[in-house]
This record gives structure tokens, sequence and C-alpha cells, in this order.
């Protein structure tokens, strides 16, 4: 398959003394379109979010499809995830279903559980470097399962590229910060699951089936074809309709704050307990989260953030499950369950992803869908040990007077809330300068977080 060339540029000839009338008639449209979006979710428009969203479509991306396509599908994607693989079908069905009416531009959200999925993603860039980014991207979906250094120089070698210079491309410092920016992108518009698709900036969260996202570009044609009556270029359009789309996710206008111990330190246990990052870290940030929250679901991008811009974070995850979210208690256990596999990052995202769907059956299809043991995870779900390690979290947090989700400790000290990136690097900036002058008087970087911590409290102060 072969990267298509840019269409040739698409002219409307409008009659001077109409001019003004058009210009006019394409503002009807959008705020007939403006007005569209407020509806609810839903409805014609399938399980896309009514708001609109300004998606860039940076030069230097991978597109399939002609410039001047009635719709364009930002997919933010990754080679390792087997949702995406799934999607990949979908998005090539409906390419064959609208020909030349669809624009597929391909961006970047390797995941942090996946470890081969940043590599893969530097090797599809290696290959576009080439001019073979499909090519490269049809064989690494094709191959999840085997994503190593050598066969990604296999899959080179197989689909006609330079060895040496796919090789020397592999270390490139540019192709990964494209990597990053794609996965910033990501996160500020609120995607923070792979696969998320943009359709003429709707955000589309998933491997929908086919039929959800027929409906949804089948939406969107129609909206770009009246676009196209008011004379606006067929090469304007995508711009046209996300000129006014948000630019991100909104954000907390009410800050979180901590009650009266906001400078106190806590002995927060971190053993027995999923972790992600350098097994010794200078900042180590735990989490006491609920499966059910909506606020613990949204700050999940913001985590994954920080953990790719500050190495040295170290995340640990602890339940809490409030009383009045009737499913987190068993969607913490199912996750304990997954981790006695080694799956629990990958079912942490899966019920994370689908917070509003965590009845049994639903668990037990996350399950089956992350290639668990399904009866030995049924089993570990209802021990006794999964039971007691849930009720043992959720006493830690009674005692430090913690009944909201999500609580942050790092490095001992709280922070409340789905807060924004900006406040949790300030925290993690300033656990840092606290790390390294304990690392310069002779204190291992092992040791770092007991030592900082050894002191602290073990229940919250009274008021």
């Amino acid at each position: 398959m072969n990267r298509l060339s840019q269409p040739a540029v698409y002219v409307v000839l409008v009659a001077l003394g109409c001019a003004a009338a058009k210009k006019e008639e394409s503002r009807d449209v959008l705020a007939d379109l403006s007005k569209e979006e407020k509806k609810p979710p839903g409805g014609r428009i399938g399980f896309a979010t009514p708001s609109i969203y300004r998606v860039a479509v940076p030069a230097t991306a991978p597109v399939l499809g002609p410039r001047d396509a009635k719709v364009t599908i930002v997919v933010f994607s990754e080679f390792q995830c087997p949702f995406c693989a799934r999607h990949r079908a979908t998005l090539k069905r409906i390419r064959d279903e609208f020909p030349g009416d669809v624009r597929i531009v391909f961006r970047h959200n390797p995941l942090a559980f996946h470890a081969r999925a940043f590599p893969a993603a530097i090797a599809a860039l290696a290959a576009g470097e080439q001019g073979k980014f499909w090519e490269m991207y049809d064989l690494l979906f094709d191959n999840q399962r085997a994503l190593e250094d050598a066969d990604l120089i296999d899959y080179a070698k197989n689909v006609g590229l330079s060895e040496d210079q796919f090789r020397a491309d592999l270390i490139r410092a540019d192709l990964a910060t494209r990597v990053k920016d794609d996965q910033r992108a990501a996160t500020t518009l609120g995607a923070r699951g792979v696969p998320a698709s943009f359709v003429n900036g709707r955000h589309l969260s998933g491997a929908q089936p086919f039929e959800t996202l027929k409906q949804v570009v089948e939406e969107e044609r129609a909206r770009a074809n009246q676009l196209l009556k008011t004379g606006v270029s067929a090469l304007d359009l995508y711009d046209t309709l996300t000129a006014k789309g948000k630019t991100g996710i909104e954000t907390p206008r009410r800050p979180f704050r901590a009650a009266v111990d906001d400078n106190s330190v806590y002995r927060v246990p971190t053993t027995d307990a999923p972790w992600r990052g350098p097994k010794d870290a200078k900042v180590t940030i735990v989490v006491y989260s609920d499966f059910q929250c909506p606020f613990c679901a949204r700050v999940n991008q913001t985590i994954d953030q920080v953990l790719r811009d500050f190495p040295s974070v170290k995340f640990v995850f602890r339940h809490l499950p409030l009383p009045f979210h009737v499913q987190a208690k068993p969607a913490a256990r199912a996750a304990w369950a997954a981790w006695q596999q080694g799956k629990f990052w990958e079912m942490h995202d899966l019920l994370f992803a689908n917070f509003r769907a965590l009845d049994p059956v639903d668990l037990e299809r996350y399950a089956g869908s992350l290639g668990l043991d399904v009866a030995r995870w049924k089993q570990d779900m209802e021990s006794a040990a999964a039971k007691k390690a849930v009720d043992e979290q959720i006493a830690e947090a009674t005692r430090f007077g913690r009944m909201g989700t999500p609580t942050f400790f790092v490095n001992g000290k709280v922070l409340v809330g789905a807060q924004p990136y900006d406040r949790f690097a300030e925290h993690v900036k300033k656990a840092t300068h606290d790390a390294d002058a304990l690392i310069a008087k002779g204190v291992k970087l092992a040791d770092v977080y007991d030592a900082l911590t050894r002191n602290g409290r073990t229940q919250r102060p009274t008021p």
C-alpha cells in the first residue's frame, strides 16, 4: 500500500456579486452545526460526543485519503493494543464504504503498560521516512505479539527498507519527540485510552462496531455537503468544521484543596500493590482510587503524562471503592484478581475506560478479552484474600482521613482530586528536590521513600 499523493487543489468559482451572500450562508450553516452539537449524546450520532474538538493534523502525520475528503478521522492508536487492531479493520471498511470521502490521519498514543508499543511507534515512523509507513503499520498490527527489536528489523526487511537507514532512524530523537507530541495532544483532548477517533472533531472512544462509526461518518458527510453548497472550498472543509471546536477537555473550575494537613507527611504503604515506573525512584506517588469514580477515570491520562515526563517517578495503586459506588468494590477485586495473572494495568485501563459498565457480566467479559484464565480469575476475585486486600486498603485510607477519590500522596504529602497536570508537575518537582537533597547526604536511591516518610503520620491529625 503506497502513501497517497495530495490531490489537486479544488477550486470553487463564485460570482463576485454572490460572494457576500455565500459567506453569510456558510455562517448560517455553522450556526446550525453549533446548535446540533448541543444535543445530548446518543441519538443519531451514535456514541460520538456532541462536542466538537479542534484536532490538529500535523504535516508529518501519516495520512490515507485525499486532503479534500468530506470526513477526516484523526485516530490516536498504538500497535500493541488488540482493540486498536480491531479498529484498523473497521477503518478499512469505512474507507471502502465511502471511497474518496474519508481521510484517515494516524497519531500515536502508546500506553505505558504496553512495553513494546513505543518502540513499535518509532519503527512505523522510521519506515515512513522511507515512504513505507502503511506497509509497516499493517505488519505491526498483524504481529502484535512479536514486537521485539529483532522483529522490527525483520519487518523492515520484509517491506524493502534500507536496513542501515532504518536502524539509524530508530534512535533519532526527533521521531521520539513526534510520538511524545502525539501523546500530549491525546492527553489534552481527554483521549485517555486507545483507540480514540475524532470524526470531523467528534470524539468516538474505543473500538466501536462498524455500524456505529458508519453512522457518525454519514452524519459528518451530510454536514460537509451542507457547507459545500455555501461555497466553502473542499480543501477547507475540515478546518471550517472544527474552527470553533474545543482545544481540550475542561479542567475543574474549583481547585481541590486538602484540609488541615496540607503540609503533613504520611507513612503510606507501598508494598503488596501494583506499581509502574522504576523500582527505586526519587518520587513515589501513591493513589487511593475507585474504578466507578469519573474523576479517577479522568485523571489517569494526566498520570500517564507525568510518568512520561518524569522518569524518576514511581506510581503505586491502592484501592478505595466508595460505599455509594455499588460496583466499585467488585471492580477492585476484579483488578486484584487480574493482578494475580500479571494483568493489573490492562484491567485497570479497561475498567476506567468503561466505568459505567461494571456489572458482573462486564467484568467477566473484560477478563476474557485480556486473555486471562477466566476460571482462575473468578476464583481469585471471590477469594478471601481479594476481599481482605481491598478491605485493608479501605481501612488505611480511612485512618489517613481520606474517604474521597482520587487521593494522591506524593512522597507522603497529600494531593486531593483530579488535579491538572501542572499541579502534579509542581509537586513532583518539589519532591524531586527533597529527594536530591537526601541523596547528596549519602542516602541511597532505594532508601529515599522510606527516609522521607519514616517519621510520617499514620493517621490524620484532629482538626
